[in-house]
């Protein structure tokens, strides 16, 4: 399954890539879990301006979703949220 996306926003080049989070236990192995364990994504997003004096930046958002797509929705957002945060800053 492709966990990437790119797509531009206000002159910026966006790319989206989301990924499964695995639980997190220190008395279980992971295999013990797996048939109780509700699969949950996160996604990320780095920002390229066009502008070639700018530089670009990344963030990991720390939000879970039951979706991988709408962890990469999220981060999509936060995306345009960060991006229209440094324009207003021009």
């Amino acid at each position: 399954m492709n966990n990437e996306c790119c797509s531009t926003y206000r002159g910026c080049a966006v790319t989206t890539r989301s990924v499964e989070v695995a639980p997190v236990s220190d008395w279980a192995p992971l295999s013990a879990l797996a048939s109780t364990w509700t699969r949950r994504f996160t996604a990320s997003f780095s920002v390229d301006p066009d502008d070639t004096r700018s530089d670009s930046w990344q963030q990991f958002p720390a939000a879970r979703f039951d979706t991988r797509s709408l962890a990469a929705a999220n981060a999509l957002s936060e995306a345009h949220r960060s991006i229209d945060m440094r324009l207003a800053e021009i």
